[in-house]
This record gives C-alpha cells, sequence and structure tokens, in this order.
C-alpha cells in the first residue's frame, strides 16, 4: 500500500466506525445545521497522534529498536491468529453469575489487536497489515457495546 493511501484508509474506518454505530440504537434525526457546525471545526488535513506514516525517517528510526521488531513478529502472529467471538451470552454471563472474567479476556484480545497492527504497519508500510487492522475495526465496530458489563448492571447499553 502507498504512503498516499492511508489518509483514504483512514477516512474509509472512520466511516465504516460512523455506520457501524449509527446503526447501534433508536433512529435520531440528524440536525444538519449541528453537522455543519461541527465540520467548521474539523481541520481541512486531518491528523492523528504521534508521527505520521508520511514521517518515514522516525518510522525507520523506531524500526531499528527491539521494542519495535518486537511489536512486528506479535503483529505477523496476529494475521494468524482469528479474532475471537464475543456472544451476547458472555456479556450478559456477569449480570446472571457475576463473572465478567470470560467477557473481559475476550474483550482484551479483540481490542489488544489493533495497536500492534497499527504500529507494524507504520512501521512497514507495506499494507502488509491493512486487511487485519480493517477486520479487527470492523469487529470491534460491530460489537454490541463497549462498555464493560460491570459499569451498567441494568444492561442499558446491552439493550438499546
Amino acid at each position: 500500500m502507498k504512503t498516499m493511501e492511508i489518509p483514504a484508509l483512514t477516512t474509509a474506518l472512520t466511516i465504516a466506525f460512523v455506520l457501524a454505530m449509527a446503526g447501534t440504537g433508536e433512529a435520531q434525526d440528524i440536525d444538519s445545521a449541528r453537522v455543519e457546525e461541527i465540520a467548521q471545526m474539523l481541520p481541512e488535513h486531518p491528523e492523528g497522534l504521534g508521527r505520521p506514516v508520511t514521517d518515514r525517517d522516525a518510522w525507520e528510526q523506531l524500526a531499528r529498536t527491539a521494542a519495535f521488531q518486537q511489536i512486528v513478529e506479535r503483529a505477523e502472529s496476529l494475521l494468524d491468529e482469528p479474532i475471537p467471538e464475543q456472544p451476547d451470552e458472555l456479556y450478559l454471563e456477569f449480570s446472571q453469575t457475576g463473572n465478567r472474567t470470560n467477557w473481559q479476556r475476550v474483550a482484551g484480545i479483540r481490542r489488544g489487536r489493533l495497536a500492534p497492527l497499527v504500529l507494524a504497519e507504520c512501521v512497514e508500510d507495506q499494507g502488509r497489515f491493512i486487511g487485519a487492522i480493517v477486520e479487527t475495526v470492523e469487529a470491534l465496530c460491530g460489537e454490541r457495546t463497549w462498555v464493560m458489563p460491570t459499569q451498567y448492571r441494568d444492561l442499558m447499553n446491552f439493550n438499546q
């Protein structure tokens, strides 16, 4: 993947996230004036945290460190690991039995995939990890709720 394609990927992932979240609750009217107001606050060229992937000197310097070599190795291993399923039963287990460990273990594995995959892609800038990044983001966006089961015992987020 060329470096120039990264902004398009970021935009696509953001749109996928917004669309996934839009479908999780009841339909709401969108205030177009508010959308325009927010749009005016956004920078012309959005940036994330840290060094952009286009700063190849910074990423190549990091790539030479043992820590980032280990991150790339971890990301490589994730390419062969399926994203674990997180069925509703795992979430509901806390409200039924008080056990939160099973849901939290799976949630941690799912969420823990993203950082090494993204960092490895930034180090390499070859597109090798993009598919796994997209798959992970889609899986996270598809979750019924991101609220831990211990936080809302009434299951409001889960049910709505």
